[in-house]
């Protein structure tokens, strides 16, 4: 693991404390560092419930796929929901089923097989669908580079209708209707919806046509919150007021579904937040796509019996466990093959025997590891499928729009990104790729900043600043979980932990006060602590067996030989 250099925020303005005379210095230096200089600023960001009311009809093209949705139910025709294998898709597959069905509509799923189709429309399902004589299709969190499918559904007698959020390309697909607030020409204020909000959007828009009430829409909230953080997308904004709703659903009244996913993965009913979902629910939904099937997780998602529902959240329990050791073998081969290298500006490694499966995982792995941009493939017998994963500052989908002429297809987002190539142009691409990222972060030094919110005393710590945290909540991308940093802490107790014992538990003491402290995969430095160190932490509440207490979750940790080397101050 490298070192990050933490980068310490500066004190806030005196004028800044005054106008926040509410709040602690802790306190205030988060809200600070989140640019949030006044009471009305502070109010408004933790109590987003307004942003709920921007209107779907400000999304471009809105009207007409509420039409052409009315029409069908009119008609009596069958709606095909084409969903992506990933979190996101399946809850937004789930969710505009589910709305769909309320207004009558006559709904099945389509999930391309992530093995034998790859990701997105393509020429096979679109004629399968047609074949079944469905006259609608909707996608959901993919489609909006899907040109030749489009055309080619259209001249098969099929209306599609995209809802994605991914970034379009330099056209668009000619569908019946394309909902996407990253629409260049579209006047939706928030851009950063996930696939799964903007499916939610959609069904807001049917059921306000229809008159239901506002009920309707909050029972589709935990979904919403689901995919949203599983996505990664930004918790601002919009993004923050759904998953904040969505949490009270899952927490107040979840599904049955829900309920047998939490008691599987070892959650407290009523106690599910957002690293709950980013950790543990939303990978376990994951995986059925990774290793098995989509279906799998949505058929756990639109669950009415208990019993149906525990059996498939156990299934897809095993299948994490099972995506957990394919991701593991990939990165151990892909950092045994670095070894042997010079660790260039991108990082790229394809073989035959790599799990389709996991490839993203392993190049978010890897990303971490070197905190380089990364790229893991599984090559077939024609094409090779790729997943990239990207560092702040180097645009990954960018980069690949200037291979374009290489690539059979490819999209994504600035950290992250999946193409498929034709093996006679791999070299080509990774040579290509290669300049690219050599060009962009050549010159840079490659080493992870680590925002740090605040040093902090032990003394310091307690229930009333995780009660602040709790109101921070949901955190996440664009609005992290506050890191401290305490120096020179005692070490009391080491062990390792975890069925693979690549965890660090620790005991940690400073001015006569302890902390149990976890570090996930950290286990490595055990042999090699120090009686003191400095880190770098998240404080959370952690319940077991049925008592709940406060412990730091480690994310860095640094020895006593790197101090003032490694703090710059800049927030």
């Amino acid at each position: 693991m490298y070192t990050m250099k933490w980068i310490i925020p500066k004190i806030p303005p005196s004028e800044v404390s005054k106008s926040l005379p509410s709040y602690n210095r802790i306190e205030q230096q988060i809200l600070f560092n989140r640019g949030y200089l006044t009471e009305d600023s502070v109010n408004e960001f933790l109590d987003p419930g307004e942003f709920i009311e921007i209107d779907p009809y400000l999304i471009k093209e809105m009207e007409d796929a509420v039409s052409r949705i009315n029409r069908a139910l009119e008609e009596n025709q069958e709606i095909i929901i084409y969903g992506d294998y990933d979190a996101d898709g399946v809850t937004a597959t789930a969710l505009l089923a589910e709305a769909l069905r309320e207004v009558g509509a006559f709904v099945s799923v389509y999930f391309p097989d992530r093995f034998a189709e790859g990701y997105g429309l393509n020429h096979r399902a679109v004629e399968r669908i047609a074949a079944s004589n469905a006259k609608l299709l909707i996608t959901v969190d993919c489609g909006v580079r899907a040109i030749e499918e489009v055309a080619h559904a259209a001249k098969l007698g099929l209306d599609v209708i995209i809802t994605d959020h991914h970034i379009q390309g330099d056209a668009l697909p000619e569908a019946f209707a394309l909902l996407n607030p990253h629409r260049v020409d579209t006047n939706y204020p928030y851009e950063g919806l996930a696939g799964v909000g903007v499916a939610y959007k959609l069904a807001q828009a049917i059921f306000r046509e229809k008159g239901l009430l506002s009920s309707k829409e909050k029972a589709l909230l935990d979904l919403v919150a689901i995919g949203t953080v599983a996505d990664m997308v930004p918790l601002t904004g919009e993004n923050r007021a759904l998953v904040k709703m969505g949490l009270d659903v899952i927490n107040s009244s979840p599904r049955i579904g829900l309920k047998a996913l939490i008691n599987v993965s070892g959650y407290r009913e009523g106690g599910i937040d957002s690293s709950s979902i980013g950790f543990g629910l939303g990978p376990r939904l994951n995986a059925a796509g990774r290793v098995q099937s989509a279906l799998t997780a949505y058929e756990l998602l639109i669950a009415n019996k208990p019993q149906t529902a525990s059996e498939l959240a156990k299934e897809l329990e095993q299948l994490n466990n099972k995506r957990k050791q394919l991701t593991l073998d990939v990165v151990e081969r892909a950092i045994e093959t670095f070894k042997r290298s010079d660790i260039e500006s991108i990082l790229w490694i394809a073989e035959p025997d790599f799990h389709e499966g996991v490839v993203g995982l392993a190049a978010s792995r890897i990303c971490d590891e070197y905190y380089r941009p990364a790229i893991v493939g599984k090559v077939g017998e024609s094409h090779t499928r790729a997943s990239a994963r990207s560092i702040p500052g180097f645009h990954i989908t960018a980069a690949l729009e200037k291979c374009s002429d290489l690539l059979d297809r490819f999209g994504g987002h600035e950290a992250a990104a999946g193409f498929s190539v034709r093996n006679e142009n791999i070299q080509a691409l990774e040579k290509r790729l290669a300049a690219i990222a050599e060009q962009e972060l050549g010159d840079e030094e490659l080493v992870a900043t680590l925002a740090i919110d605040s040093k902090v005393e032990f003394n310091e710590l307690g229930e009333g600043i995780m009660k602040f945290i709790d109101l921070l909540q949901p955190c996440g991308q664009g609005n992290n979980w506050p890191i401290f940093c305490t120096e020179q802490v005692q070490v009391r107790d080491s062990r390792l932990v975890g069925a693979d014992k690549s965890h660090l538990k620790m005991t940690l003491r400073k001015s006569s006060i302890s902390f149990d402290a976890i570090a996930f995969r950290m286990g490595d430095i055990v042999e090699r602590l120090p009686e003191f160190i400095d880190i770098a932490y998240r404080l959370e509440r952690n319940s077991y067996l049925g008592y709940e207490s406060l412990q730091l979750n480690i994310v860095d940790v640094q020895f006593p030989e790197n101090r003032g080397t490694y703090q710059v101050e800049g927030i």
